[in-house]
């Protein structure tokens, strides 16, 4: 089954989208701050990684919304810009306890 498919059988059985999520069966949806600089490289394509603490229990599949903005006066201040991307990889190898990679496709389902 695909996504629209598990979700309407889930509706269909009162299953929520939270408990499809929890069970691994839908992916989840993160919204993450990101640099400027990193944010257009990845719209440019330069880049095509995100270096995160995994705090989020990612998982391949997930999508992120990457908020694109800067520190000024010591708050992050937002530039209204966002892109999606859907999580291809995910890749600890390397990194610090509680980090990871997560490597990135589809970039562009969504750019405002």
């Amino acid at each position: 089954m695909n996504i629209p498919e598990i979700a309407q059988h889930a509706k269909t059985n009162g299953v929520t989208r939270g408990q499809l999520v929890e069970a691994g069966a839908m992916p989840q949806h993160h919204n993450l701050k990101s640099f400027n600089v990193h944010f257009q490289a990845i719209v440019d394509g330069a880049k095509r990684s995100e270096v995160r603490t995994n705090d989020r229990n990612y998982q391949v599949g997930d999508i992120l919304t990457l908020h694109e903005g800067q520190y000024e006066k010591g708050e992050f201040e937002y530039t209204g810009r966002t892109v999606s991307a859907e999580i291809s990889f995910i890749d600890t190898f390397g990194m610090v306890d509680n980090y990871v990679t997560l490597s990135l496709r589809r970039v562009g389902l969504i750019v405002i």
